[in-house]
């Protein structure tokens, strides 16, 4: 059975070594009747932070050394007499006092540093673990530890990257022995994504022998690779943070519900403005555009805070998160196992990084979004059969699963949209299937690049020349095809000839060159 998560928290207590006074003010019991006041069912708090210290009674950790109880046993205790479950977070991927005391452990980067660059300090990710090293099994004791003497309800371990690339003596001994060139930027970062969903594999493994039905997510890792293990999705999204932005969490909400297997996603969004913020407190109203959203495509809220490290009260906190919670509760009726339908799907085949901060995508979310459609961001993970659309945004080159699957919608009747360079091969020399309504000649000549809205598709469109904000291609019609928008080339270039900054570029005339072309469902 699925997981039942509704109304979630999440702690970070990420908390440095040096402070001198941890859980000095804590009263448990005054903190979890305000998680109970806001109707909250899932708290997930740290077991062990990023800096290496355990805030439970450790055999095999270190607990922090200002600390003098058993912090998280105290709160666990609390939440299951309120009917709160818990989730004990671990850091899988940083420790930093732990590394101090055990440099085997450490990560060897690429360039041979064992340290972030000295312009990124301080930075949490000062120092990074090796997946291979005797860490593995550190941290897995460390989890049984907690599964064994807490009785948690699930588990959350984070920053577990492939981008933490590790040339340390045992993992290239590792590679070598399996034949792969560390050298090599992408078989070495495939080589660190499997030595991390083994360790993946391993901990669920320890975890569910315990309690088989413990709750497990582990954050950082390819959410594809883990279907089958994670129980629950969580969409870490600050939108004020600058990496992510307002246009982040609309490409995860439209994307995790295809790949979540029925599972809850939460919509982990912050009262501060950025991570390791503990004096911001976001407006009510950002907070609740962010919930909202989230609820209507089927995500449920989970909000973070950073705990003071003291255990001093934040009332204005709770102030804030309980009529939020309350609010979004009058709705539970209509979004309880609620199921968006969707009729189109944006096609982007690159998870990961790509999918994060892919600008085409993000436009293309946009524009549906303020159409109005329903709609999924889907890639191979996920099934496109149920779809009358597919979009293919600019740069989705076909690979031979690709060209299947496209095939099978297409005798389907499915209906496809692709823009930019979409369609291509794989090695960007072609349209990878002969029902497409062009064919590809090279990148456009032109710079920049104008066209010129006609006939009935041009509806609500000026009738003049306008100004196309990104490269495009030269493209021949296929056989068959209607070229429903031509190319509108500039009188010359935008360059630098030698002698002058050829800067306007005003448009000339209308070519013959294609830029909509329709073939039978084709656009």
């Amino acid at each position: 059975m699925p997981s039942r998560i509704k109304y979630a928290l999440f702690y970070d207590f990420h908390t440095s070594t040096i402070i001198p006074d941890v859980g000095r003010r804590f009263d448990v019991e005054a903190f979890t009747d305000q998680l109970v006041a806001c109707g909250v069912d899932f708290l997930t708090w740290h077991a062990r932070c990023n800096q290496g210290n355990a805030y439970y009674d450790t055999a095999i950790g270190k607990r922090h050394p200002s600390l003098d109880f058993d912090l998280f046993g105290q709160l666990v205790a609390s939440c299951h007499r309120k009917g709160i479950k818990i989730s004990a977070y671990f850091n899988g991927g940083l420790t930093d006092q732990e590394l101090l005391e055990h440099r085997e452990w450490m990560r060897i980067a690429p360039d041979g540093r064992t340290l972030a660059p000295a312009e990124h300090h301080p930075t949490p990710a000062v120092r990074a673990v090796c997946y291979n090293s005797p860490y593995r099994d550190h941290l897995k004791a460390m989890a049984r530890e907690v599964a064994v003497k807490y009785a948690v309800d699930g588990f959350f371990f984070d920053c577990m990257m492939d981008s933490l690339t590790c040339v340390c003596p045992t993992c290239v001994t590792l590679m070598k022995e399996r034949g792969i060139d560390f050298h090599d930027p992408t078989q070495l970062t495939q080589f660190t994504r499997a030595s991390l969903l083994q360790l993946a594999r391993e901990l669920f493994a320890e975890v569910r022998a315990i309690n088989p039905e413990s709750l497990f997510f582990l954050n950082g890792c390819l959410v594809e690779n883990m279907i089958g293990y994670n129980t629950q999705l969580e969409c870490e999204c600050l939108p004020t943070a600058a990496a992510l932005g307002y246009d982040y969490l609309p490409v995860h909400a439209h994307y995790l519900r295809t790949v979540a297997q029925g599972n809850p996603v939460l919509n982990m969004t912050g009262r501060f403005y950025e991570w390791g913020d503990f004096g911001g407190l976001r407006k009510p109203e950002s907070l609740e555009y962010d919930l909202f959203y989230g609820l209507a495509h089927g995500m449920r809220p989970e909000l973070s805070d950073h705990f003071h490290p003291r255990g001093d009260f934040s009332q204005p906190v709770f102030d804030l998160i309980r009529p939020l919670y309350n609010d979004l509760q009058q709705y539970d009726e209509w979004c309880d196992d609620a199921v968006n339908c969707t009729e189109v799907a944006i096609v982007f085949p690159k998870p990961g990084a790509p999918l994060r901060h892919d600008k085409s995508l993000r436009a293309a979310v946009r524009m549906l979004s303020e159409l109005k459609v329903q709609f999924d961001v889907v890639t191979h993970a996920a099934p496109w059969d149920k779809y009358q659309v597919l979009v293919f945004p600019d740069h989705i080159n076909f690979n031979a699963e690709t060209v299947e699957r496209v095939r099978q919608c297409l005798r389907r009747g499915t209906a496809i949209i692709a823009t930019g360079d979409s369609g291509l091969n794989e090695d960007g020399t072609a349209f990878a299937l002969q029902e497409w309504p062009a064919e590809y000649v090279s990148p456009s000549p032109h710079n920049p690049v104008y066209f010129q809205p006609e006939g009935e598709l041009a509806a609500g469109l000026p009738e003049l020349p306008m100004s196309f904000y990104a490269d495009a291609a030269l493209v021949r019609p296929a056989p068959g095809a209607d070229v429903a928008m031509r190319i509108v080339r500039p009188y010359h270039n935008r360059d630098w000839d030698g002698l002058h900054a050829n800067y306007y570029t005003p448009p000339d005339a209308v070519t013959e060159e294609p830029f909509l072309a329709i073939k039978g469902k084709i656009a």
